[in-house]
């Protein structure tokens, strides 16, 4: 007998019980969202601006009380910048800048659960990639005009790809709803032009949702294989 098809088997049993205990749920939310904006390694003044993320999620055994939770997400962000030192960008003679940006969040996330209650507290880390598809500036100009524009995404403009790292601490319920805080510190620049400002997403929030296909979204409960 050929020694692959039990293999193989084996594999295909594995991967349909990890699928059958897979979560998938949906989340929304409203954050806080500014940056950490320099010019030449000098700290410009930002305000924060409100936005919003929704997105969904998966929920996927890995081991005992380790999760991988990746996540897709839509995300509103900007920030308010008033300039003390002029750059190319968003241009030499611009005093304020209102940013507003349009982005899809992914993030292959870990998630440890505190407990293995149904309902318990949960911790969630890891890295994300943020892809920028839309973006406003509203430019206020050292003669007192304004001007309303499209963000110019490209090598020498703003970067529609950024990275960050993102924690949230969240709480599940037996019944499959959650609710997370949630903290992204942007770690790479959201402008690519080599004179131009390092502008860093800093965005705080808190967000609600719900798995749905299963009650209990802590499925990977090993307390009956504990007992034996």
């Amino acid at each position: 007998m050929n020694k692959k098809y039990p293999l193989t088997t084996l594999a295909i049993l594995i991967s349909f019980s990890v699928f059958s205990q897979t979560l998938k749920g949906v989340f929304g939310g409203i954050q806080s969202t500014t940056a950490g904006y320099k010019v030449r390694d000098k700290k410009q003044s930002t305000s924060s601006k409100t936005g919003g993320q929704l997105g969904m999620t998966l929920k996927i055994p890995f081991d005992n009380q380790l999760f991988f939770s990746p996540i897709v997400a839509y995300s509103l962000k900007g920030f308010t910048v008033q300039l003390t030192d002029s750059a190319t960008i968003p241009g030499k003679d611009v005093l304020h800048n209102d940013v507003t940006v349009h982005a899809i969040d992914i993030a292959p996330l870990l998630q440890l659960d505190f407990s293995k209650n149904p309902s318990h507290l949960f911790v969630r880390f890891g890295p994300a990639i943020d892809v920028a598809f839309k973006g406003k500036e509203r430019l206020t100009y050292k003669n007192g005009k304004t001007a309303d524009q499209d963000m110019k995404f490209g090598s020498t403009y703003y970067g529609f790809i950024t990275s960050s790292a993102i924690v949230h601490l969240g709480y599940e319920t037996k019944g499959g709803f959650f609710v997370f805080g949630h903290y992204n510190h942007g770690l790479g620049s959201m402008n690519n032009n080599d004179f131009g400002p390092k502008i860093h997403h800093r965005i705080v929030g808190l967000s609600l949702g719900t798995y749905f296909g299963r009650r209990n979204p802590n499925v990977f409960d090993t307390r009956a294989l504990d007992a034996k």
